[in-house]
């Protein structure tokens, strides 16, 4: 049986209604296109002149799965004549939102006089950089001339369609693309040094610009940049493809400016492309001393093994966990006194005695004779910790209390519900200390109040190092929160503890405990 088509509808493409109420011209789909030039076919006249080429953006996408559709529509727009071709690139493009609609026709049919007219038009940057890759080299003296002229988001638009051009070209560079970076300078790079964000894709655009320069050249505009960037880390990410000499001379030129390190992603990058000799070059690019939150930085970065070499190279062993955060926090600036709150298991090489008699603990039953609350289906709330006040006698301070110490209770530690009605407790001076679950170790810890501004750590190196420390321990009393979502406000705050301490909180999160009740966050 036949199926009927619905009134109005046309298999060639689709209709829509005009603003008088008739009927507007087919406008073929891109599948419609997709099966011409798969089969050879040149498509109606009528529809060529309805074509509105929204759908070809996929034209200069990078992804191999578009790649049979991207080779059928070259094939396509090339079919077309010349003038046919320029006439449907100026009519599909004559918005401003919609110049790199031209992108597949100036790609296939490249005019400089389109070029000129899509960069007049285009004050906004809605030119997509990807799709001057297709176009190649032909666009880059008018680019060029462009970039030089525009400032702002066009500006850096132009820059990246720039560094496209010529990271997607093959072989020795030609004289054209050698005056663009030429002009470009360190720009070349496409660092994007006034965002926070520098897209994947800019930075691997640079890297294959680089990969097409001379050694010289190439070491030479890694280490300016290194040297000089508002952001050197970026360049630090190249560093993988410099000569043994300028890989040293890089690494030393950051390490020198390592309190401007705010983002570790791409020295991360840089140091992975150093490979096995990443610890001779760091020792070589600092063969002495080091601020201790560069030395916890180089710590996550070589590795273990790498980080060992590192030292042993300069002489020098690894510290503890609390030698390194105590350092950190003295280069930062102490303000102000927090305590750390660990469980044995993660004291490792630290030595840490707890004072006789102490009523710290974690887990088990809690203290003896406390009036455990109850939960709505009559099972009493579990014991989480009990922490000393005389251990922390700041924190009795904030608590308003005479007491020895106080108990966390909450409903829920495995199902992680109703952490809202969790409780603290404290203990007379008379309450029994808690005898079982195992030590929970308090210690004193100096800090600057800025390490809990989130802002305020971004922007500087030091504080960024102390406060990730800080956060990753397994929780700490006094202080402020560090929240991992929105900021809930720091009124009555007491404690900020992880899943160390034997809590279900989600995905990596913490539970936030105030003087009445608690909340959890994730991330």
């Amino acid at each position: 049986m036949r199926r009927s088509q619905r009134p109005g509808s046309s298999v060639r493409g689709r209709r829509a209604r005009a603003p008088d109420g008739g009927v507007e011209p087919a406008t073929p789909s891109r599948d419609l296109v997709d099966r011409k030039a798969t089969r050879g076919e040149a498509l109606p006249e009528p529809l060529v002149d309805a074509l509105t080429l929204e759908g070809f953006a996929i034209f200069y996408s990078t992804d191999q799965e578009k790649a049979p559709f991207r080779e059928r529509a070259t094939t396509f727009l090339r079919a077309l004549p010349s003038e046919r071709a320029l006439a449907l690139a100026r009519r599909v493009s004559d918005q401003r939102y919609a110049v790199s609609r031209a992108m597949p026709i100036l790609a296939t049919h490249f005019d400089a006089s389109l070029l000129a007219e899509l960069l007049e038009r285009d004050t906004e940057g809605y030119l997509v950089p990807a799709a001057f890759a297709a176009v190649g080299e032909a666009a880059l003296p008018q680019l060029v001339a462009a970039w030089q002229k525009s400032e702002g988001k066009v500006r850096e638009a132009r820059n990246a369609a720039i560094v496209r051009v010529v990271a997607e070209g093959a072989g020795p560079l030609s004289e054209e693309a050698s005056r663009a970076v030429e002009t470009l300078g360190l720009d070349a790079l496409d660092l994007r040094e006034g965002e926070s964000y520098w897209p994947t894709e800019r930075a691997q655009a640079a890297e294959a610009l680089l990969r097409r320069l001379s050694a010289e050249a190439r070491d030479a505009l890694v280490l300016d940049a290194a040297k000089t960037s508002k952001r050197p880390e970026r360049a630090y990410r190249f560093v993988g493809q410099l000569s043994e000499d300028a890989r040293t001379k890089a690494t030393a030129a950051l390490l020198e400016r390592a309190s401007t390190l705010t983002n570790d992603d791409h020295f991360d990058v840089g140091v992975r492309g150093l490979g096995a000799d990443a610890p001779k070059v760091f020792a070589a690019a600092l063969p002495e001393g080091g601020s201790a939150a560069l030395l916890k930085r180089l710590e996550k970065a070589l590795g273990k093994d790498g980080f060992t070499a590192f030292l042993a190279s300069r002489g020098e062993t690894k510290k503890t966990w609390l030698e390194s955060l105590r350092a950190i926090a003295a280069e930062a600036g102490a303000g102000e006194r927090i305590y750390l709150l660990e469980p044995k298991w993660r004291m490792d090489d630290v030595t840490w005695s707890a004072p006789s008699g102490s009523y710290s603990r974690l887990g088990g039953r809690g203290p003896a004779g406390v009036e455990v609350p109850k939960r709505s289906d009559g099972d009493a709330f579990t014991h989480v910790l009990t922490i000393d006040l005389d251990e922390a006698p700041e924190l009795r301070a904030r608590l308003r209390t005479e007491a020895r110490a106080v108990s966390l209770y909450v409903p829920d530690p495995r199902g992680g519900e109703d952490y809202e009605e969790t409780v603290l407790i404290p203990l007379a001076a008379d309450t029994a200390a808690p005898t079982d679950g195992e030590p929970l170790f308090v210690i004193p810890l100096d800090v600057p109040a800025a390490i809990f501004d989130s802002r305020s750590a971004r922007k500087d190196a030091s504080l960024g190092e102390l406060r990730k420390a800080v956060f990753n321990r397994s929780g700490w009393a006094l202080g402020e929160p560090m929240w991992i979502q929105e900021d809930e406000g720091d009124a009555g705050f007491v404690l900020q503890l992880s899943e160390a301490l034997g809590l279900n909180l989600g995905d990596s999160g913490s539970l936030y405990v105030f003087d009445r009740g608690a909340l959890m966050q994730c991330y």
